[in-house]
């Protein structure tokens, strides 16, 4: 018997057992995750970085399956991420607040932005910004158009 043939033969028995003790591995191996946190985490990164490139392939290969699926998947399991998302806000509110604040700090100017640029009919007949509806309101032209409509 080669080594390949007792590598076969270990993997075979391994199922075997795996699957009479499914409940007893899985909680070894939550125990041990738990017990070994920063090894687990390091074992995740240095996998990362050897499988990233993999990783980037797979995905500009299969960009519209990937798209797919994950669209599947979002309808399939929507209210649970719902469900995941309240749980989570309840839990964390502090650092949801800080995101939030951090986030608007960050995009000010297109928050601030977002309507001005739309075009409104002022009721003097008057077409202009959203921005500039305030100044209008204050100028000879918007008193005259309106005194000239109620004629």
């Amino acid at each position: 018997m080669n080594d390949e043939e007792k590598r076969q033969k270990k993997r075979e028995s391994d199922k075997k057992y795996y699957q009479k003790n499914k409940d007893k591995c899985n909680e070894k191996s939550k125990k041990w995750c738990e017990e070994n946190k920063e090894k687990q985490q390091e074992y995740q990164k240095q996998y990362y970085q050897e499988n990233k490139e993999k990783k980037e392939k797979y995905r500009q290969e299969n960009k519209e399956k990937k798209k797919e699926y994950d669209k599947k998947w979002y309808e399939e399991n929507k209210e649970k991420n719902l469900e995941k998302h309240k749980k989570w806000y309840e839990e964390n509110k502090e650092i949801a607040k800080k995101h939030s604040i951090k986030s608007y700090e960050k995009n000010k100017v297109v928050i601030s932005a977002k309507g001005k640029n739309d075009i409104i009919t002022c009721e003097c007949g008057r077409t202009l910004r959203r921005d500039g509806l305030e100044r209008h309101l204050k100028t000879t032209i918007h008193d005259k158009l309106i005194s000239n409509k109620q004629i």
